[in-house]
Parts: C-alpha cells; structure tokens; sequence
C-alpha cells in the first residue's frame, strides 16, 4: 500500500472510532471540508507539514503513525485518544489536545466554568492547538494563578483552615522553604531553569538565608541544581523544581500579598534586563497588582508579536492591554491606538468583521475629536476591509468621503486615490482605476512624495500587465523600483513581485524567478507574510518551467506553503494564485487528478471573488493546462478567460 493511501485511510479510521466527521476534523486544523473531503478520498494528496501536524494533533496520535500500514489495527498507534484520560465536561473534544504538554491547567479553567457547549470547547482546544508549546505554558500558567488567587479569596474570605497535605506534596515546615519553593515553581512555568539570580533579585533576603532555605529544599528533593555550563547563563547556577509539588498547591502556602510583593520585586529588579521577554515581565506586573506597568509590558510584548508576524499571539495581548484599559480608565487616545494595531491584526488574521467594527469605533472617535487626518487614514482602511468583503458600494462611499476630507492635502488625497483605484480593480473598472492612478501620480509629485508616487506608478504598471501592454507595464515598474528599491522594503516587494508576473508572462522565466526569490527574501527579513507568500506562488509557478527537474518539489513546497496561508487569511488573489500554482506543481510531478481539483478549485474560488480579471487570469491557466493535453474543454476554459478579461473595462 502506498503511504499517501494508508495516510488517508489510517486518519478515516481514527474519525470513525471518534465519531468525527469531515467538517469536525477540517474545523480544528483550518482547512476546508471541501479539501479535505478531496484528500480523504484520495483525490488531493498535497498537505503542507503543519496541517499534517494538526491532523494527527487532533486525533490523538503522530504522522508517523498516521503514514504505518497496519497502525489502523492498533498496531502502530503510540497515543491513545486523549479523550480516554480526560473527565467530565471536556471528555468529547479533548483527544484535541497535545498531551505531552501540561494542559491541566485549562483543563482546570474548563470544568470550574462548567462549560458543556461541544461547539465551544472545539473551538477553545483549536486556538490552543495553534499555540507554541512556550505559549501553552505561558498561558497555562496564568490560568493556574487566577485558579489560585481565586481559591485563595474564597478561603480567606471564609476564614477557612490552611490545607493539610501529606502526601509528597506536603507543606515544608520552614515558611522560607514554602516561599522559595512557590517562587522556583512560578519562575518555572514561565521560564523553564530559574536563575539563582533571579531568586536574590526578587526576595529581599541575605544570601545566607536564602542559601540554608535552598539547602532545606534540595535535602527534600523538592528543587533541584541545574549546571548551566558556559552558554547564556555564563555559568550561573539553575534551580528546577522536582514536580513533587505543584504551582496550585504551593501558592496556597504563602498569602496573595507576599506574592505580590514578591513579583512586583521581581519585575522591577529585572525591568531593564533586555533578555527578559516583554510578556513575563507584564505577567509579573499583573499578578503584582501593577496594572499600568502590566498595560506597557503587555503593549511591549504586543509589538513584539506584530514585528515577528506572530498576529494571533498579538491579538491576545492586545486584547490584555484592552480589558487593563477599561480599568485603569486610560486616555482615549491610547485606547484608539490599541484599537487601532486591532484591527491591522484582525486583518491579517482574515478576521474582517472583527478588523471593521474596531476601524469603525476609532472613526467615530476621530470624528468627535476632529482629527481629520486621522480621520481619513481611518476611512481609507474600513474602505480596503469593505472591499475585501466586496462591499463596494459602502467601500466607495468612505472613500469618497475621505477624498472630501482631503481635498486640501495634497499627500492625503493621493493616498486615498490610490486606494479608490485599488477598489476599481476589484471589480474590473480598469478605465476609472487608470485614471485614480494618474491623478494620484499628480498629486505625489506636487506634494513631493517619492513614496507615494511610487504606489501610483506600481499601480499604472499593474493596470497596463492586466490589460497585456507589457512595454508600458515595464515602464511604470522600472520606475516604481527605482524609487523604492534600498528604500522601502515593502514596496519594493511589491514591485518585484508584479516585475515576476510581468516576466512569467513575457515568457522570460528566469528573469522572473530573480525578482521573484528578490521578493520573497526581502519579505522575510521585514516580517511581511502576506507578500512574501503571493512571490511564492508566483515563484512556484516559474520553477520547473525551463525543465529544471530539481526544483519540483520545490515547486510544490512554496505553492501548497502559499495556498495554506491565503487560506486562512481570506484574501482571493492570493488564494486563486496559489492554487494554480499548486495546480501546475501538481501537473509537473504528474498527477493529472490532483491537478484538475486544484484548477477547479482556482477557478472557483475566482468566480466567487466577482472580479473578472482574476477569473481570467484562473480559467487560461486551467485551458492552457488541458490543452496541453489535448483536452476537448480547453477552448471553453480559454474562451471563458477572454470573455472574463472583456468584461474588464
């Protein structure tokens, strides 16, 4: 049996058994039941690694596994369903989880807000099925501590009795070997190894003293010396707590305000430390109770995320920095500029309908403020989500108003022309896109913008690639690169990326692979996911063209990694792009079925954008590839592609 087939055989009969089916199992590892019907069936064979990951994540079990003739049987399974070891509430979903990974404590959050909803808790255990191992502990551990500090208000609040523990989890006698003990655990669970330093710095205790309580607890087994040798640590020595105790039980041991003022000591000797990440220090501040050093730390470690293209970690920080705002009753301003990096990361998460609302509460602000400036900014961003919606008219309308705002800023009208021309194109307004694009040209040049007049002529070049005037098109681009290129990284990814297309066009495939892997290196290094991966598939879709035999799974690599993010994100072009590209690796490494699923899908996924030059651009390279192979629905596919490319005007 071949291992594609027992790959899809051995994850039906793990559905089966866990009575899940296709949608069930396409929700939890963001990929469409459509594609994953095609898999399972044998029709598709092409899945990235990390959905390969997520799939045998969900099931309970490893890809290996997954690709063993016979595991089926039980033979190979090395994890039984997770949901075997779990009780209560969480029994159904829970096989979701990776249980080589501390996962008690949201198992924990769970159960003491009795949640029941099965929808619900699929979706809870797919968002921590995307976390990094770093972040379920991070996360995890704050859980545990709100567990803890709640439990410990109801007891105090109660007047109840310290716990009496006997097992190997038993209180120490000495209160400096619980406080110790309690501090090492919480270090821990956000760092790993802890730092003897880290312990001096945050307990205002002689060396002496905190020697003998160390020396108490290592004669206990309860921590342990770690040698650091010679790497980052420099040799400091590292202390790990055994596991004898847990972090629950050993706060209990301690009171809420000796905590507290331990982490508030903590974070304010090791603030300026540049090695310590942003996160845990606003975590510290948090449980400290400094809520405006936790709103800065947690805004640091929001930026961080953004920086890093880590948008579904910074969303959650952000949304940490919201709920501190809405207590510490911080100035408007502030709060809009959180809303504000919300809806960027909404966006680029392919969370539109989040992305709008919070565009549109800042609109509001602005407008009662009278900050036009901004206010024309925020109008121009809700007019590029409409219009990722396909809500022109609406889109069209912000605009227009923006332009009204504007009409005296050269600068800001050329901006907001750009992105009416932007929304032109969509619908295949080619005349009124040109002309947006010329006028914004004339006004960057009065204004004196090199920035922006290189927007303008990167749009003027696309118009003319879409119209086949590929001399004008070279024109425009050549100077668009020029005035980016060394100086605006982005931009000039962007016009590499259309100098790609151009040359694949042209039939000039190496020439269009060199701006091409231009691009999607100079992506990389600013962090910009969403570019990086449209000059993949471009990319993808030159390898292989001049019989380069290597590079086909190469090929296939950046095609199936381009068609996975623009799935999730939600953005067409890319989308449509990515799967002919996939498509045409599919057909290079001859697998004619697979191939005309993901043409299919291209051109479907075309069809729904309404835009007829993407339907063009799916249906000729479907009709090129059948008639290749002398196909009788070649000439409907490329008559399909001129009638779309006319309906562009």
């Amino acid at each position: 049996m071949k291992s594609r087939d027992a790959f899809r055989l051995n994850v039906k009969d793990h559905m089966t058994r866990q009575g899940l089916k296709v949608k069930d199992l396409a929700d939890m590892v963001n990929l469409s039941a459509s594609y994953l019907s095609l898999v399972l069936s044998g029709e598709r064979a092409n899945l990235s690694d990390p959905h390969k990951d997520a799939i045998a994540l969900a099931l309970g079990t490893s890809v290996a596994d997954l690709y063993t003739t016979g595991s089926r049987d039980g033979a190979g399974t090395s994890a039984a369903p997770a949901a075997t070891a779990l009780k209560g509430p969480t029994a159904e979903p829970g096989f979701l989880l990776r249980r080589t990974r501390d996962v008690s404590p949201f198992e924990d959050l769970l159960r003491v807000l009795n949640v029941t909803d099965r929808l619900l808790l699929l979706a809870f255990y797919r968002e921590l099925n995307s976390l990094s191992d770093d972040d379920v502990r991070k996360i995890g551990g704050m859980f545990r501590n709100v567990l803890t500090a709640w439990q410990s208000a109801l007891q105090e609040s109660q007047a109840a009795a310290p716990v009496a523990v006997s097992t190997a989890g038993a209180s120490p006698v000495e209160p400096d070997h619980r406080t110790l003990l309690w501090l090492v655990s919480y270090l821990s669970s956000l760092v790993g190894d802890v730092p003897l330093s880290a312990v001096s710095t945050a307990l205002s205790w002689t060396q002496e003293r905190i020697h003998r309580s160390l020396e108490g607890l290592l004669s206990t087994g309860a921590v342990h010396v770690v040698s650091a040798g010679s790497g980052e640590a420099g040799g400091a020595t590292l202390l790990r707590p055994s596991g004898q105790v847990d972090l629950a039980t050993s706060s209990q041991w301690i009171s809420a305000d000796a905590r507290r003022g331990v982490l508030l000591a903590l974070a304010r000797g090791i603030e300026s430390d540049s090695k310590v990440r942003p996160e845990h220090l606003a975590q510290m501040y948090l449980e400290g109770g400094d809520l405006r050093k936790a709103r800065e730390w947690y805004g640091h470690a929001a930026m961080r995320a953004v920086d890093a293209g880590m948008w579904r970690i910074a969303k959650t920080y952000l949304l940490v920095v919201s709920s501190l705002d809405a207590v510490l009753g911080t100035l408007a301003e502030d709060r809009v500029s959180t809303s504000q990096m919300l809806v960027s990361t909404c966006q680029n998460l392919g969370e539109t309908d989040e992305a709008l609302a919070y565009q549109e509460r800042n609109l509001a602000y602005w407008e009662r403020s009278g900050r036009d400036s901004d206010l024309v900014r925020g109008l121009l961003s809700a007019g590029s989500i409409l219009a990722r919606r396909r809500e022109w008219g609406r889109a069209e309308a912000y605009l227009d108003r923006a332009l009204a705002l504007s009409s005296k800023d050269f600068s800001g009208q050329a901006r907001v022309r750009i992105g009416l021309a932007a929304v032109l194109a969509e619908r295949g307004l080619l005349q009124r896109c040109k002309d947006e694009y010329d006028r914004a040209l004339d006004l960057a040049g009065k204004s004196q913008e090199p920035g922006i007049m290189a927007h303008a002529l990167l749009g003027l070049g696309k118009v003319f690639l879409w119209r086949r005037d590929y001399q004008k098109c070279a024109q425009y681009l050549n100077r668009a690169l020029s005035l980016s290129e060394k100086k605006e990284t982005a931009l000039e990814v962007l016009t590499r990326t259309e100098m790609g297309k151009l040359r694949f066009h042209e039939g000039r495939h190496a020439l269009a692979r060199e701006h091409l892997e231009k691009a999607v290196k100079a992506a990389a290094e600013i962090g910009n996911q969403e570019s990086g991966n449209a000059a993949k598939a471009w990319l993808s879709r030159c390898l292989g063209k001049d019989g380069e035999i290597a590079d086909l799974e190469a090929k296939s690599d950046l095609a199936t990694a381009a068609r996975d993010f623009f799935f999730v994100l939600g953005e067409r072009h890319g989308l449509v792009a990515s799967l002919i590209a996939c498509a045409e690796a599919e057909a290079a490494l001859n697998r004619p079925a697979e191939a005309e699923a993901a043409f299919s899908e291209a051109v479907s996924e075309a069809r729904s954008s309404e835009n007829p030059l993407l339907e063009a651009l799916a249906c000729e390279a479907y009709g090129l590839y059948l008639e290749g192979r002398d196909e009788d629905l070649a000439q409907v596919m490329l008559e399909r592609s001129r009638w779309a490319r006319s309906k562009a005007r």
